[in-house]
This record gives structure tokens, sequence and C-alpha cells, in this order.
């Protein structure tokens, strides 16, 4: 019944976008201002947050059997996607200013040194930077860095409470 009217809404939501013409990511399965990609829904969220909140912001979207996550990674193109998506809403500001990364749902919260993803699936890709993950018992969430760094598509393991940054979001398609 939930996802029934989650579809309910995801159709209201499209037809109330016809007028501005962006019914493209609609007739893809995915709701707006979600991006499709290998028949999952992509969405950026510029607002810094902990690694929690965005983790927490990620699943209130969706119904049912289809609920986001923090955003996992499966491959190299899948990696590139999602460097992509990072870098057509980031500025070319100093990479090193603080928040010019994003949050991945990669952690070793559960057991130190095991990741895996928010979404359940096993870490069958990954993209660390040289010498990561390094951070032992302190360093339990994962963040992609900044598209202007020397390490840009490479990942980081950092502190979850202590940052705040980006994220991207990433749920199965529902018309896939």
């Amino acid at each position: 019944m939930a996802f029934s009217m989650f579809k309910a809404l995801l159709l209201a939501s499209c037809f109330a976008h016809l007028s501005s013409g962006s019914m493209d990511s609609c007739s893809s399965g995915c709701p707006p201002f979600w991006t499709l990609f290998n028949k999952y829904c992509y969405r950026f969220f510029g607002q810094r947050v902990s690694w929690q909140e965005a983790n927490y912001n990620c699943q209130t979207y969706g119904s049912g059997n289809s609920f986001a996550n923090l955003v996992s990674i499966h491959s190299k193109e899948e990696n590139e996607f999602v460097s992509n998506m990072f870098k057509s809403y980031t500025d070319n500001t100093d990479p090193t200013e603080s928040g010019h990364e994003i949050w991945i749902g990669l952690t070793d919260q559960d057991e130190e040194g095991t990741f895996v993803w928010t979404d359940g699936t096993s870490a069958d890709f990954t993209a660390w930077q040289s010498g990561e993950p390094n951070g032992g018992s302190r360093e339990q969430a994962v963040i992609m860095l900044h598209p202007n760094s020397v390490y840009y598509k490479m990942w980081r393991d950092v502190h979850m409470e202590t940052r705040q940054v980006r994220y991207i979001c990433k749920m199965r398609c529902f018309a896939c």
C-alpha cells in the first residue's frame, strides 16, 4: 500500500513538472530532481551535514522496498558517474577548504576494517586514495574527494562526527 502511495505521489509530482519541461527524470522512473544511471536514481544534496545526518536524510526518500541510502559505488563507471555528478554541482573554489568533499555510504562503524555500504551491499569496488583507509577506529565514514583535488574520484576514511560535507543519495529506479 505504501509503495503504491509513493508511486501515486511520484506521478502527481511528475505531472506538476510537465509545464517546466523537466519530465525526463519522471519518464525514467526517478522522482523529479533525481538522475537515472544503470537502473538507479541519484540525487546530489548541497547542504553540508554530518555523515549520520546525511545517512538519515537519504533514508527519508522512497517507500516500500525502495528507500534511498547514501550512494554505494560498485564499478569504475559508477564511480565516474558519481564523480561527474559531484563536479557538476560544485564550484571551482579551493579544494582544501572544508566541505569540498561528499559523503558516500561506505563505513566500517560496525567492525573496524570491514567496510560495507549503508544499503547492505558488499564493497566489491573501491577507489581508495594512496595510504587509505588509515584511520583506525577513529575514522569510520568515507568521503569522495573534490573535483579540483589531485585525488579527484578517490576515497578517504574520515571522522563521521566532525566533518560537515555534501552528499549523494541513491535508490532503485521505480519503473526500470
